[in-house]
Formats: structure tokens, C-alpha cells, sequence
């Protein structure tokens, strides 16, 4: 095997193993306490439907969200004002106390967080008619009580003599229980020390071998990945080959730049942001990575390989970067019409931005450079902004792209999400040669339209298949387990694998893709996609178990410090190494 072939090996062993080795069992990592708040609230002496979970960040939008979701289920069949209890106050008052930082205000059928609020007009309405009759049987209650009083006034004598006789016995038992209580206290101190002991080395014994036990499975993961995609990468079928080196390349620039995208989507809440600042916040980080691949693909011009091979690993980040921009924006809304005006607000910002970018680059550059990665960041935020906007149409809650979802979608949801995907495949294999045809032929201001359109229908598919896919493994396929498992995400990163090799397979033996190099650049960038999120996902899944114990700092410092290390060393080996070899071997 030759050098490219042993550090391109070496890479894929790094990636999955990652995640398995965050889970090395340290007892303080491995401590009971949760890395983000988790509350189910069930309303008492209802249905076990009348439940919502939260399983969200701290902040105004989550906590919102939790509070539409106690709104709606009162508005529903559950029973919220049951005669002294009220438990869409209940639930906001257990939110309080779960995010006590966010600044949470309730009222009886009111919740309020900075300048949003999630209001119960039915609630406050039923509200008012209960102290109103309240207020009603007051005088009359106040009647029968003097009337009461004045009737057992000859029994006066006799109540206080029985109430002492029953205070008497009653301080008696106190005692007795009293005297128990420390007669238990002594005992526990003597025996009771061993006890738990034993209960604590019992649990810690459960976590280690739980840690242990996915750690394994990791390296198991680990090698299969890299056996099979080596294997495959060496076959004598040259389509075998080629497809397989071609998903290597996705899997690699996809990891990073997904890995960046979960970074800062927590440095907004380690910097406390929320509202326009938020918004500011995300999209100057957003134009900064677009500014560093133009200008930065400037300094490199001269050398056209270099150049391809940095616009190779680059411009994914740059596009998953303007990703969660565009998810920063759609949460600002609660209802879908609002996620819609603001889906709306986005393709009149990427509009502007790129024309912003277009006579930037012209008068400090030269015209028409850098227009790739322009149009293909604004092609891909905007279809990650479509994929979400119509997963929150058919789910009816928003489907952050990172998770955890505090409502995720049915089952049935999940496979329509799926059917939609597999829609947008279609359009991306029979659509985009088309478009490209009329790109060839158009003015340059029709072109960069035309050019951005077909961006959006490359990116359709891949955005939707990973969200999809990661809804059925994570949410579904585990029997409603922990979205959070190790073990869920391992299954997820496998079964990611799997399609990725059966599209390769696809395209080396159906003669209709094998003939189709377009058809074939879609399914093996869809595999490798696929894989790369997934490992992604793993990777975030396991850290964020990790810091489930006490040391360690925010997500962000963590995640932002192994992003780096990651970068530091997949980075220049896909720019030195690995992308030489992939633009030789699919030559």
C-alpha cells in the first residue's frame, strides 16, 4: 500500500475512533448529573398523553417552546385547571426552576421570557370564572361558620379538654419517632457507611462498564470503516474505486465542517447571546468565513491545484457556518408562519450579500472571482433553511439540525421526510443538468441565479437524507430509547456507512448510473455526506456525555479545544496527503 493509501487509513481510523475514546471511563466524567437540562412534566390525574418533554438549551426559545407544548395539550384533551391546581402554572413554575438563568416569568396562564411570551387565553378565561365563584360563596360560607360556631359553643368545654387529651398522645409519638430517627442515625453510622459504599461502587462499577463497553464498540466501528472502505478503495472495478475515494473526500470535509458548525452554534450560548445580538453575532462569524475563503483563495491563485485543493475542504465550512446562521434566524420564530417570513428575510439577505461581495471582490481582487464559493454557501443555507422550514410543517415543532428535539417527529412524519428526500434526489439527478444547460447560455446576472438555483438542488438531498435518516435511527429504530445513547449514535454512524457503500455499489453495477457521471457524482457525494454527519453526530454525542460530569467547562470551551486539535491534523493531511491522492486516483 502506498503512503496515500496508509494516511488516508489512518485518517478514517481517526475519525469514528474519536468518538468512542471521549467515552474512556474517568469518574468524574462518568458522574449521574445531566449535561443539559431534561424535564417531563406529566399533569397529575391526567392521561399519560397530557406530558411534554424538555430536553432543550437554557434559553428564551426553549423554554418557550416547552411552554407551547403545555399550551397546546391544554388546549387539547387534557384538563389543566382541575379544581385547585393549575398545571400550565405548575409546568412553567418547574421550567423556572430547571433554567432559573433565562429569566422566566409565569403567571396563572401566562408565560413571558425577555420580549416573547406564550399566553392561555382559554386558561386565564377559566381563571377568572373560578375566583369569581369563589368570590360568590364567600359571604355564604362566612354565614354557616357562625351559625356552626354559635352551635357548638356548649361543647366548647369538651373539644379543648379532647384536643389536649389528643396533643398529649400526639407529642408522645413525636417523641417515640424521634428517638427512632437517631437510634437509625447511629445505626447508619456505624453500618449504614458500608451500605453505601457499596450502593456508590455498585453504580460507579455500571458507569465504568457502560463507558467500557461503548468504547469498544467504537473501535469495533472504527475498524470495520476502515477496513471496508480500504478494501474498496483498492478494488481492481475501477467505478468500485473511484466512488469509494470520492466518498472518502466527503466524509472528511464534511466531519470538519460540521464539527465547526456545532462549535459556534455553542459559542452563542456561552456568550449569553439572544435576540438581534444573537442574529449579529451569527452572521458576522458567517460573512467572516466566506471573506477568509475569497481572499485567502486570492493569495493562493497562482497555483491552480492548491487553490482546488483548499476550495475543496474550505467551502463545506463555509457553507455550514451560513447552515446554522440560517437556523439562528428560523428559531426566532415560533409559528411556522413567522419561521416562513424569516426564510424569506434570509434569501433577501443572501441577495444582498452577494451583490455586497460581487463589487467588493471586483475593486480589491478581480471580477467574477471567488463566485463558486459565494453561490455555493448561498445555494446550501438557503436549502438548509428550506429543508427545516418543511420539516417543521409536516412535524409541527422546529427540527434543529444538532438536536436534542424536544418534539420530535412520528414515525409516520419521519417517512414522509424520508419520501421528500428521496423527491429532492430525483430533482438533483434529472433537474441540475438541465439548469447547467441553461447556465451555459445565460448573461452573467442570469447565470449567478441560475448557478445558485442548482446549488440548491444539489444541496436538497444531502440536508434532508441526514436530518431524515437521523430522525428514524435516533428517534425511532432504537425503540424509543435515549436519543442521547452512545449506542444509538454508533448504530446511526453504521447504518450511514452502509448507504454510503451501497451507493458506491449502485453506481459501479447498475449500467443506467455506472454511464451517468452526473448521476454517480450525486449518490457518492450523498454517501459520503451521509457518513461524514454521522460520524459528526457521534463525535458531539459522545462529548457531550462526557461533560455530563463535574470539572469540565462550557460545551464550548471543550468542543471548541477538540475541533482545533481535529483541524490541527485533518487539515493539512487532507491538503498535503489525502486530497492529492483522491484528485489522482479519480482522474
Amino acid at each position: 500500500m502506498n503512503n496515500q493509501m496508509k494516511m488516508a487509513a489512518t485518517l478514517l481510523f481517526i475519525l469514528p475512533f474519536a468518538n468512542a475514546w471521549t467515552n474512556t471511563p474517568q469518574l468524574r466524567a462518568q458522574s449521574l448529573t445531566p449535561a443539559m437540562p431534561h424535564l417531563l412534566f406529566q399533569m397529575h390525574s391526567q392521561p399519560d398523553s397530557c406530558q411534554c418533554k424538555f430536553e432543550d438549551k437554557c434559553s428564551c426559545d426553549g423554554v418557550l417552546k416547552f411552554m407551547e407544548c403545555i399550551k397546546k395539550s391544554c388546549e387539547g384533551d387534557c384538563k389543566c385547571i382541575d379544581r385547585d391546581v393549575n398545571h400550565f402554572a405548575g409546568a412553567c413554575s418547574a421550567m423556572e426552576g430547571q433554567c432559573s438563568k433565562v429569566g422566566l416569568t409565569c403567571g396563572q396562564a401566562e408565560a413571558t421570557c425577555g420580549k416573547k411570551k406564550v399566553a392561555w387565553p382559554a386558561g386565564a378565561l377559566a381563571m377568572k370564572v373560578r375566583n369569581d365563584d369563589k368570590a360568590k360563596l364567600m359571604p355564604a360560607k362566612e354565614a354557616a361558620k357562625k351559625t356552626k360556631d354559635s352551635s357548638t359553643k356548649k361543647d366548647a368545654a369538651k373539644k379543648v379538654k379532647k384536643e389536649v387529651t389528643k396533643k398529649s398522645k400526639k407529642d408522645a409519638a413525636k417523641k417515640s419517632k424521634q428517638d427512632a430517627a437517631k437510634k437509625s442515625e447511629k445505626e447508619a453510622t456505624t453500618d449504614g457507611g458500608e451500605v453505601s459504599k457499596q450502593v456508590h461502587d455498585s453504580k460507579v462499577q455500571a458507569v465504568k462498564s457502560q463507558g467500557h463497553r461503548d468504547f469498544a464498540l467504537g473501535v469495533i466501528v472504527a475498524l470495520i470503516i476502515m477496513s471496508v472502505f480500504v478494501s474498496m478503495a483498492s478494488s481492481a472495478n475501477s467505478t468500485v474505486s473511484k466512488s469509494t475515494w470520492g466518498t472518502i473526500d466527503f466524509i472528511v470535509v464534511t466531519f470538519l465542517a460540521v464539527s465547526w458548525f456545532i462549535v459556534i452554534s455553542h459559542s452563542l450560548d456561552y456568550y449569553k447571546l439572544t435576540g438581534l445580538k444573537r442574529v449579529l453575532f451569527h452572521m458576522a462569524i458567517s460573512v467572516a468565513f466566506v471573506l477568509v475563503a475569497i481572499f485567502v483563495s486570492w493569495r493562493l491563485r497562482s497555483n491552480a491545484f492548491t487553490l482546488s485543493v483548499f476550495g475543496a475542504i474550505f467551502t463545506p465550512m463555509v457553507m455550514w457556518v451560513n447552515a446554522g446562521f440560517v437556523q439562528t434566524v428560523q428559531q426566532h420564530g415560533v409559528t411556522i408562519t413567522e419561521v416562513l417570513f424569516h426564510t424569506l428575510g434570509l434569501v433577501i439577505w443572501y441577495s444582498f450579500l452577494s451583490v455586497a461581495l460581487f463589487h467588493l471582490v471586483k475593486n480589491t481582487c478581480e471580477r467574477e472571482f471567488g463566485d463558486d464559493v459565494v453561490d455555493s454557501m448561498t445555494g446550501g443555507a438557503l436549502a438548509a433553511g428550506f429543508v427545516l422550514l418543511v420539516h417543521m410543517a409536516i412535524s409541527g415543532s422546529y427540527q434543529q439540525v444538532d438536536g436534542p428535539h424536544t418534539n420530535p417527529p412520528t414515525l409516520v412524519q419521519t417517512w414522509i421526510m424520508l419520501a421528500l428526500s428521496a423527491v429532492y434526489l430525483a430533482a438533483a439527478i434529472f433537474l441540475t443538468p438541465l439548469v447547467q444547460k441553461r447556465i451555459d447560455a445565460s448573461s452573467y446576472s442570469h447565470k449567478r441565479g441560475l448557478t445558485v438555483v442548482s446549488k440548491i438542488l444539489g444541496w436538497l438531498p444531502y440536508l434532508s437524507g441526514v436530518m431524515s435518516f437521523g430522525h428514524l435511527i435516533v428517534d425511532h429504530a432504537q425503540g424509543g430509547g435515549s436519543s442521547d445513547a452512545v449506542t444509538t449514535h454508533l448504530v446511526l454512524a453504521v447504518a450511514s456507512t452502509a448507504v454510503g457503500i451501497l451507493m458506491i455499489l449502485l453506481c459501479a453495477y447498475v449500467p443506467a448510473l455506472k454511464n451517468s457521471a452526473s448521476t454517480t457524482d450525486v449518490l457518492v457525494g450523498l454517501g459520503g455526506f451521509m457518513t461524514g454527519a454521522a460520524l459528526t453526530s457521534l463525535m458531539n454525542n459522545s462529548v457531550n456525555m462526557m461533560l455530563q460530569g463535574k470539572g469540565y467547562a462550557h460545551p464550548f470551551i471543550e468542543k471548541l479545544e477538540i475541533t482545533v486539535v481535529l483541524t490541527a491534523f485533518v487539515f493539512p493531511t487532507y491538503c498535503l496527503y489525502l486530497k492529492p491522492a483522491i484528485m489522482e486516483k479519480t482522474a
